[in-house]
């Protein structure tokens, strides 16, 4: 059986939160990601998870750096009529919700 009670789980963020004073101490890591969309967006996102200090750059060449793949074929089939209807997030959402930087 695991032990989720309250003192487990204080105890178990008080040893961690020297780990995370040091990495925030520490010079953030820098990453680049070329290219957003699913792969790019989906990466960016499991590394900020990750680590919240890290700085994350996406260099997408195109407007959207994050929009539903699997809705493209209802849009090229004129079930959605609207591209921008696949948006799922813009560069201003990706750095408010994450901290990513979109180039």
């Amino acid at each position: 059986a695991v032990d989720v009670s309250p003192q487990h789980m204080l105890a178990r963020a008080a040893l961690q939160a020297p780990r995370r004073l040091l990495s925030a101490m520490a010079t953030p890591k820098r990453i680049v990601i070329v290219g957003g969309v699913a792969g790019g967006a989906s990466t960016a996102a499991r590394l900020r998870r990750l680590d919240e200090f890290a700085e994350i750059v996406i260099f997408e060449k195109g407007p959207d750096p994050s929009f539903a793949n699997c809705g493209m074929p209802y849009y090229l089939g004129g079930e959605i009529a609207d591209r921008h209807k696949l948006n799922v997030q813009t560069p201003e959402s990706l750095k408010r919700r994450l901290n990513l930087d979109v180039r």
